[in-house]
């Protein structure tokens, strides 16, 4: 008798995840890994001025990239994918460029008063914004090409290189400028990689009736995405933000820390998942397929036991160690990691299972959303500011808005799928 046996093979969705996870697996360990070093060598309020300016570049590159790097997975000839490309490059560089001057009229007049203590880091925030945009621009060629190998080595040489940088640089910069120069010098690196992978031809990058075109063609995301991706991104960003507001970036620099070490990590897993849900939807919907529903159900169920270890660990184990990790001088940080653990754990579910809401064309329903997370965050914050609450209660209360705001997101994308 002839037996024979044969492994069984992956769906194409299924070795894309797995492919995109354990790049983004290996990235965010070189990450994990360095951190005991960086918070030796770096201390808590250049943290906190080092997050305060990546949430601020967060917010600008959603205005830069005029959110066509959603549309460009959805391309479908080639001609057209390689215009949106080029048009989404050129505008970020724009914006990069504005910048630059905008922060510097600001911040000779009022200076450090509306700088926050930012200055004189604040002036690469222009920069920051274009090198950041680019390589979320290639990110999205690369998941239009199905080249999930790609991403995967992208996210471990973007990790490498902002390591090395961060760490190269601190002899001559002990600040936050070590901080943002080096996390540059690693993204640099991906988008040269990335570019090279693509090969899209960058002569003649886009004329102006050609960049008009690609607009009009996709104007739902400019329209529609942009205030939404704006809304999303501030309200992501609040609790650094107002902490440094209201507290200072040494505080600050304890809440980014807690995001760094629980948030980033899982981010990292959670977006792997977004941009493969992302691609497999898009397919789908090219083909005409109506197999969403059973995508999204299978990625939720691989999400939330992972979700349930992000909040547990947040509640039991960082208080007592995170000073064993990162040194003394970030004790609170533990608490304030406590203190975010609602928002931790739903949001690490619900930002790569809102998929479908972009690639299914629920532009309004989207906007809703977003709109209504910076209201919850900022509004449960300023209640807690008010009566006088303490860094880390305040910090909680904004946890629990961004908390109730992504539960809400996941029962309204789970209605949107088909």
């Amino acid at each position: 008798m002839n037996w024979s046996f044969s492994r069984p093979e992956l769906s194409r969705g299924s070795l894309a995840i797995a492919q995109v996870a354990s790049g983004s697996a290996l990235a965010k360990g070189l990450g994990i890994a360095a951190i005991p070093i960086l918070s030796r060598i770096y201390s808590p309020e250049s943290f906190g001025v080092f997050s305060v300016i990546l949430g601020l570049s967060a917010t600008a590159i959603v205005l830069a990239t005029l959110r066509l790097e959603l549309a460009i997975p959805m391309c479908v000839t080639e001609p057209e994918y390689q215009q949106v490309t080029r048009t989404a490059l050129l505008s970020s560089f724009t914006v990069g460029a504005v910048l630059v001057p905008i922060v510097w009229i600001l911040c000779v007049p009022f200076g450090q008063t509306w700088a926050l203590g930012l200055l004189p880091w604040l002036y690469l925030l222009g920069p920051l914004v274009v090198v950041t945009s680019w390589f979320l621009i290639l990110s999205s060629a690369l998941i239009r090409e199905r080249d999930y190998k790609g991403v995967a080595k992208r996210d471990i040489a973007s990790s490498l290189g902002s390591i090395v940088g961060q760490i190269a640089l601190n002899p001559l910069l002990a600040n936050a400028g070590g901080l943002i120069l080096g996390q540059m010098l690693g993204r640099t690196g991906s988008i040269w990689a990335m570019q090279r992978r693509l090969r899209i031809p960058m002569r003649g990058i886009a004329s102006y009736r050609q960049s008009w075109r690609s607009l009009k063609a996709y104007r739902i995301y400019p329209i529609y995405y942009v205030p939404a991706g704006l809304m999303n991104s501030l309200g992501g960003q609040l609790p650094v933000l107002l902490s440094a507001l209201w507290f200072g970036p040494e505080i600050a620099g304890f809440v980014g820390m807690s995001v760094l070490l629980v948030a980033a990590p899982a981010a990292l897993v959670s977006a792997s998942v977004e941009q493969v849900l992302r691609g497999e939807l898009a397919q789908g919907q090219r083909d005409g397929a109506r197999n969403g529903r059973r995508i999204w159900l299978r990625s939720f169920r691989g999400l939330l036991p992972l979700a349930s270890l992000i909040f547990l660990g947040c509640v039991f184990v960082a208080p007592w160690i995170f000073p064993i990790v990162l040194g003394a001088n970030w004790e609170q940080a533990g608490s304030f990691a406590r203190a975010m653990a609602p928002s931790l754990a739903t949001g690490f579910l619900a930002t790569p299972l809102r998929a479908p809401l972009i690639v299914q064309g629920h532009a309004r329903r989207n906007l809703a959303i977003d709109a209504a997370r910076v209201v919850s965050t900022g509004g449960f914050g300023a209640i807690a500011y008010a009566l006088s609450g303490s860094p880390t209660q305040v910090v909680a209360a904004m946890s629990i808005g961004l908390a109730t705001n992504y539960l809400a997101t996941l029962a309204i994308s789970w209605r949107c799928v088909r």
